[in-house]
């Protein structure tokens, strides 16, 4: 059952025009199908279909979303090449991110940002992996900016592949429920940049015994947090 987010009040459902395009010209519903759509409070809403043209449903029933978790993570990722950020957008988001940052670092590929596009990107991805909220995509910092957020988390993790002992496993506990996980560019992060953090409280990782590339390092410390703190 595909599942859209809406504007959503009392029992009416408003999809934007794109959205509508895509249920009746892409996707082509008809009548009596089922759907849900979700007003990104962790609310569903089972639908069906009345009619496709006007488009029409009737909520048949509301239920709390169920695939969002406890703990909260804000990615604080290093711009890298378009094609690799958006890929790096689309299966965070599907990993179960709440906010993604992109930061300008010392190697990070200084491009003005299209928030637009990766805003759109990550709802279609919310959407394809039945979250319950769309994950916000914000605009870019400069490292010195992000730095000074690492205060409005429990704790922030940043992969070092210069680190050789210390892992999430050893760090990370159930009491940490608001997470920032910072990840290099292509570059990774320079020398200073790393000593910088770790003086501002920043808990620097080893994400294995492999280099890994940008866009997989992301995906790597993620699923690492989830499998230890979901249930």
């Amino acid at each position: 059952m595909p599942k859209h987010f809406a504007n959503i009040s009392g029992e009416k459902i408003y999809p934007t025009n794109e959205t509508l395009h895509h249920l009746t010209k892409v996707l082509r519903v008809r009548a009596d199908e089922q759907i849900i759509f979700c007003d990104g409070n962790e609310t569903d809403y089972i639908c069906k279909i009345i009619s496709s043209n006007p488009f029409k449903v009737d909520i048949l029933r509301k239920v709390p979303t169920e695939t969002e978790s406890s703990h909260k993570i804000t990615l604080y990722q290093a711009i890298t090449k378009a094609d690799k950020l958006e890929w790096i957008i689309q299966k965070s988001v599907e990993l179960g991110v709440c906010e993604i940052i992109p930061v300008n670092t010392k190697y990070s590929i200084k491009k003005n940002c299209n928030i637009e596009r990766f805003a759109k990107i990550a709802e279609s991805a919310a959407g394809q992996s039945m979250r319950g909220i769309i994950p916000k995509i914000s605009q870019s910092l400069d490292w010195e900016i992000a730095t000074q957020h690492a205060k409005n988390y429990d704790i922030t993790i940043i992969a070092h592949e210069k680190e050789e002992s210390q892992t999430i496993k050893n760090i990370l506990t159930e009491q940490h429920k608001k997470i920032a996980v910072w990840i290099g560019s292509e570059g990774g992060f320079a020398s200073e940049e790393i000593s910088a953090a770790q003086k501002l409280g920043f808990c620097a990782v080893t994400l294995g015994k492999r280099i890994l590339r940008a866009e997989t390092a992301s995906i790597v410390a993620i699923s690492q947090i989830n499998m230890l703190l979901e249930n």
